[in-house]
C-alpha cells in the first residue's frame, strides 16, 4: 500500500484525480462523499476546511486542490513517467497552472452566465476574455501531440478534463482540436478504468 486516502465525489473533479490515480497504478483507500452535509461532516472538515472534494492524505499530509494534487503525485509516484522531463517543464508547469487558472476561471463564469467585462480585465486571470483563453489553449495544442511536448503527463490530465468538463456542459465549443485532444487522451486504459471505477461507485451513492 501506498498510504493513500482518496476522498471524493464520482461526479466531481474528482474523476481526473482517480484518472491520474490509476495511471500510475497505484493502491489507494476511496472515502466517498455526496453533496452537502455529508462533505461538512467534523471528520472531512478536518482534511478539507473548505468541506469540497477531492482531496488526498498520503502519510499524513493533506493535498487539496486538483492542479496540487495531480503535481504531487506525479513528483512523488511516477520515477518521471507523468512528471516532467527538463525540456518538458516549462510548458508542464505553464499550461498545468494556466488550466487551474485562467482556463478554470472561463468555466465558472460561463456556468455562472457572467461573459466578458469590458473595463475590468485586470482584475480577472483570463484577462477578461474568454475567447482569448481559449484561442491560446488551442494555439498550444497544435504545437505538439501533447500539451507539454511529445509526451503524456499529469498536465494533460488536468487540462484535458477541464475541457471536457466545459464541453459536457456545453460553454466550450466541440473545436475539431479540442475534441481530437480529448478523443485521444480518453482513449487511454487509464482513463477507462477510472470511468468504470468511477460510474460503478455513482451507481452505489445514490
Amino acid at each position: 500500500m501506498n498510504d493513500i486516502t482518496f476522498f471524493t465525489n464520482p461526479n466531481s473533479r474528482g474523476r481526473l484525480v482517480r484518472w491520474l490515480l490509476e495511471e500510475l497504478n497505484l493502491n489507494y483507500q476511496v472515502e466517498a462523499f455526496k453533496f452537502g452535509a455529508d462533505m461538512k461532516q467534523d471528520s472531512f472538515l478536518k482534511v478539507n476546511p473548505l468541506g469540497k472534494v477531492p482531496a488526498i492524505v498520503h502519510k499524513g499530509k493533506v493535498i487539496t486542490e486538483c492542479p496540487a494534487i495531480c503535481c504531487y503525485l506525479a513528483d512523488t509516484f511516477s520515477q518521471g513517467n507523468l512528471g516532467p522531463l527538463d525540456r518538458e517543464k516549462a510548458d508542464y508547469y505553464r499550461w498545468m497552472f494556466f488550466a487551474a487558472g485562467p482556463l478554470e476561471l472561463v468555466l465558472a463564469d460561463r456556468l455562472r452566465g457572467i461573459e466578458n467585462q469590458k473595463g475590468r480585465e485586470g482584475f480577472v486571470s483570463h484577462g477578461g476574455d474568454h475567447e482569448n483563453t481559449l484561442d491560446i489553449i488551442k494555439d498550444a495544442l497544435g504545437k505538439h501531440s501533447y500539451i507539454a511536448g511529445e509526451r503524456f503527463t499529469a498536465a494533460d490530465i488536468y487540462l484535458g478534463y477541464q475541457l471536457a468538463l466545459g464541453m459536457f456542459f456545453k460553454v466550450i465549443p466541440r473545436d475539431p482540436i479540442f475534441t481530437a485532444y480529448w478523443n485521444k487522451l480518453r482513449s487511454r486504459e487509464g482513463f477507462k478504468k477510472a470511468k468504470k471505477l468511477d460510474d460503478d461507485l455513482a451507481s452505489r451513492l445514490k
